[in-house]
C-alpha cells in the first residue's frame, strides 16, 4: 500500500488546552501547546494504525468517525477557510498517514 491516508483533524482550545480530535478515527489528545499536540496525535496514529493489517488499512477498517457534532463541526470550519479563502489554515487542519512508514505529517 503506497496511498497515503487523509486525516481530517478538529483543534479546539479548553481552559488554555489545546484538544486535538481526529475526526475518522475518534482519537483524541490534550496539550499544553500546538507542538505538544502535533507531536501527541502523531504518536496515537501511529500506535493506533500499528494494530491493523495492511488489507485491514486498504478496506477502511481502521474508519471509527467521531460523533456527529464534531463532524460537523470540522465541516463548518472546513466551509468558512474555504469561503474565506484561508487555503493555508485549511492545511493545518489535515494529517496524511503513511502506513508503508508508521508516519504521520500534518499538512
Amino acid at each position: 500500500m503506497n496511498r497515503e491516508i487523509i486525516l481530517r483533524m478538529l483543534p479546539l482550545v479548553r481552559r488554555d488546552r489545546i484538544v486535538m480530535l481526529c475526526v475518522d478515527t475518534d482519537i483524541a489528545v490534550e496539550a499544553a501547546s500546538w507542538d505538544e499536540a502535533k507531536l501527541k496525535m502523531r504518536d496515537a496514529l501511529v500506535s493506533y494504525f500499528r494494530t491493523f493489517s495492511e488489507a485491514e488499512i486498504e478496506r477502511g477498517d481502521y474508519a471509527r468517525p467521531s460523533p456527529l457534532l464534531f463532524r460537523i463541526r470540522w465541516k463548518v470550519r472546513w466551509f468558512a477557510v474555504r469561503t474565506l479563502h484561508l487555503v493555508e489554515q485549511l492545511k493545518s487542519l489535515r494529517a496524511n498517514y503513511d502506513p508503508l512508514h508508521n508516519l504521520v505529517r500534518f499538512a
